[in-house]
């Protein structure tokens, strides 16, 4: 049994998806400025499915993908890293 410090103690497990690169602001910042309101309403059902939550960009794989996987049209995409909190079991 371990004897940590905290109370409820997490570990963070990354998971990556190839995302369009405009959506980085929305994902990262939560800033949605100069999105459509379609373009807001693919990015909130993509985070309904998703596991995780954003935390990253990695911009050296920015190019243009012929598919992502939020499914929409082919574009300008680089993976996005995402986080899966879990709890540590004593």
């Amino acid at each position: 049994m371990w004897n940590l410090p905290f109370k409820n103690p997490i570990m963070a497990y990354p998971i990556i998806y190839l995302l369009p690169v405009y959506w980085a602001c929305a994902l990262v910042n939560d800033d949605y400025t100069g999105l459509s309101e379609e373009e807001q309403k693919q990015i909130k059902d993509f985070l309904e499915t998703s596991e995780g939550h954003p935390v990253d960009v990695d911009f050296e794989t920015e190019g243009f993908y012929r598919h992502n996987d939020a499914g929409t049209l082919p574009g300008n995409c680089a993976k996005f890293i995402f986080l899966i909190d879990e709890p540590i079991q004593n």
